[in-house]
């Protein structure tokens, strides 16, 4: 099973996901690169309160543009998948952060986001 601490609770707070947890021998929580580490922290606690057997694994989720350096300086229109901001719960995806990490001057309107970078 794999949690994602970007969505912290939603391990618990969703059908099959809560049955999942509880059944897993193993939880693999991914993005703990992107993630702030207390969200990490209670994804596994979360975990561990209603299935403490379960062998937890930590993973990274590196977000590698093809051409980083085509994004520097740039006016970028980052298109995210669509579970993430549909019914994901999340406002931002992998493309903005990319956007954000690789130097973009400019995030282009889309989906309610927009503006320059800091």
């Amino acid at each position: 099973m794999v949690a994602d601490p970007l969505r912290p609770g939603h391990e618990l707070a969703y059908y099959p996901g809560e049955t999942n947890v509880r059944m897993a021998d193993v939880v693999v929580i991914n993005k703990v690169d992107s993630a702030v580490p207390e969200n990490v922290e209670l994804v596994k606690r979360n975990v561990r309160e209603v299935n403490s057997d379960a062998v937890i694994i930590e993973a990274a989720s590196p977000i590698t543009p093809d051409e980083p350096i085509q994004i520097r300086g740039k006016k970028v229109l980052a298109i995210e998948d669509g579970p993430t901001l549909t019914h994901g719960g999340m406002e931002y995806g992998a493309a903005y952060i990319a956007a954000q990490r690789f130097g973009a001057s400019e995030i282009v309107e889309r989906g309610g986001l927009r503006g320059r970078l800091h």
